[in-house]
């Protein structure tokens, strides 16, 4: 997403077309994250 956001650093259609090229299961690894991100500490 880093990538991404130094193309297109706003979340318009866009960002989000962009994403889906470089990352196409992001909405897989989201739902991960959700689940599982408690977890971690930064």
């Amino acid at each position: 997403m880093l990538a991404v956001h130094l193309v297109q650093p706003l979340h318009n259609q866009n960002f989000r077309e962009l994403v889906e090229r470089i990352l196409p299961d992001w909405e897989e690894r989201k739902e991960w994250l959700a689940k599982n991100g408690a977890v971690f500490t930064l």
